[in-house]
């Protein structure tokens, strides 16, 4: 496979029958007219009524019937075949090379607004900086992460299949990337080319989590940003977003992935112990706070309450997780789900308000 060339497959998940097009049962890639085509390949060229001379075979998938359509992309057979080959003897220069044919390969995924340049270290400005602070700690967890690489795959094919029994209406024609997030996240929507996609950090699940990770909740905890999505049309406008609306949406998605996932540990729901232990000792406070700061749009606020790098030590990091969890659960006592995911503007504002003055006086 080029350098250059994102291994794609695509995946046409269904309530009653998942179909995986990304299998090797089913391996549809670069298809042309001077190649041999597998049955599997050729029923896919028919139903998708464009047999001819083309590259890729262009799936139709019926709107009625099929209305989560999405591609994969994944960088690791990229990076493990340019490491297998690499010329250089020392473990840090070929991983260093690895990761560079990668970079070369996809470069939209190692932007700035992607990995979040500047959030691991307060000196960071560069790629270069990113790399220098990062690759070591790639190196050590190396061969973790080849092995959970390999089977993330499968496992995102098997939780969409999950969250689509749950919810069916479930609509989303986009791209997963499964990737090297760098140590920036674990999983999150990103903007990629203009495009907002769902990517998977595997070498920061492997970091956070370890190698025998628990992806079930993780992958439904995306799926459904996705899925709410929908239904709010400012979950994918960044700079609007105000410490309320992060508040509701990743305290929505732990509950729904808690739900999905009721044998799943508190770590594997983004609750670890130190939070779940500090941020129930703190919660009348949390959410005092976080009431006060509901409007807010700064990003050190963000900061403070939803990312691991926070700065403030009297609250444990990613805080407004564990909060709005407890905003979500204390909504649930009367408000169905599917009601849930359709609130929005002044209605969800003082469902919020409500549930963090209850949170207060517990």
């Amino acid at each position: 496979m080029s350098l250059r060339s994102p291994e794609v497959a695509s995946y046409v998940p269904e309530p009653a029958e998942f179909v995986d097009i990304a299998t090797p049962r089913i391996a549809i890639r670069r298809l042309g007219c001077d190649n041999p085509v597998s049955r599997w390949a050729m029923l896919a060229i028919l139903l998708s009524q464009s047999y001819g001379c083309t590259t890729r075979p262009h799936l139709q998938p019926s709107e009625k019937h099929f209305r989560l359509a999405y591609r994969v992309a994944d960088v690791f057979p990229t990076l493990w075949s340019a490491y297998d080959g690499a010329p250089q003897p020392n473990e840090l220069d070929r991983v260093t090379y690895a990761v560079d044919q990668v970079v070369r390969a996809f470069p939209q995924l190692f932007q700035a607004n992607v990995i979040g340049i500047g959030r691991r270290t307060p000196k960071e400005r560069t790629l270069n900086d990113r790399l220098s602070f990062y690759l070591p700690i790639l190196v050590r967890n190396r061969e973790e992460v080849r092995r959970f690489s390999d089977k993330s795959r499968s496992a995102l094919s098997r939780y969409a299949a999950s969250f689509r029994q749950h919810f069916p209406d479930f609509s989303w024609r986009g791209t997963v990337y499964m990737t090297l997030s760098l140590g920036a996240f674990d999983g999150g929507l990103r903007r990629v080319a203009a495009k907002l996609e769902l990517l998977f950090g595997i070498d920061r699940i492997v970091e956070l989590h370890g190698s025998d990770a628990d992806l079930g909740p993780l992958f439904h905890h995306e799926l459904f940003h996705l899925y709410h999505g929908q239904f709010d049309s400012n979950q994918d406008r960044s700079d609007d977003r105000t410490v309320g609306d992060s508040l509701w949406s990743e305290g929505l998605a732990v509950y729904v992935s808690k739900r999905l996932n009721p044998k799943s540990s508190h770590r594997a729901l983004l609750i670890p112990d130190d939070l779940l232990q500090r941020g129930q000792a703190q919660i009348r406070s949390l959410a005092t706070e976080l009431r006060s700061k509901l409007s807010s749009k700064s990003p050190q606020d963000y900061r403070d309450f939803f990312l691991v790098a926070s700065t403030r030590k009297d609250i444990p990091p990613r805080a407004g997780y564990f909060v709005g969890l407890r905003v979500a659960e204390t909504v649930a006592q009367k408000v169905s789900l599917s009601e849930m995911v359709r609130l929005r503007g002044k209605k969800l504002s003082i469902v919020i308000d409500k549930a963090l003055r209850a949170l207060e006086d517990n």
